[in-house]
């Protein structure tokens, strides 16, 4: 879908085509605008469930909405790294992960150690507590 079809999707289509829209890949920058501002919460939500390309500062920018939308941004792949941290380690998707740790500059023992906590008994605990024993171990 090109840039001019977004856009009149995202003014003018029903809420369904919204929503949608919204869990498309590859949207332009102004689309995502528009659809952050929707004035339905669904398909605002699907920024967060559905688009792993979101930019972080509308997913921060939704997250500030509801506490229902900050939940949902928490494990979010382009969350702030701040608010990744503060997810229960085991509900993030690998895609999360991975974009936490190559923003954290992390190193391959400490992506193995992550990885592999994230399939232990430590999957019940934040993201930051455990990155913050493995960062300052290794």
């Amino acid at each position: 879908m090109d840039r001019g079809e977004q856009l009149r999707v995202a003014r003018d289509g029903d809420q369904n085509e919204r929503w949608h829209l919204a869990g498309l890949e590859r949207l332009h920058p102004e689309t995502f605008e528009l659809l952050a501002r929707d004035p339905d919460a669904g398909v605002r939500a699907s920024l967060l469930l559905d688009n792993y390309q979101t930019p972080e500062h509308l997913v921060e920018q939704l997250a500030a909405e509801s506490d229902e939308f900050a939940e949902l941004a928490r494990y979010h792949p382009n969350a702030s790294c701040e608010r990744m941290e503060t997810g229960i380690l085991g509900r993030h998707i690998p895609t999360a992960i991975q974009s936490y740790l190559d923003r954290n500059g992390a190193t391959s023992d400490q992506r193995r150690e992550l990885l592999a906590a994230r399939n232990d008994d430590r999957r019940d605990e934040t993201l930051g507590s455990v990155w913050e024993r493995i960062s300052h171990r290794t």
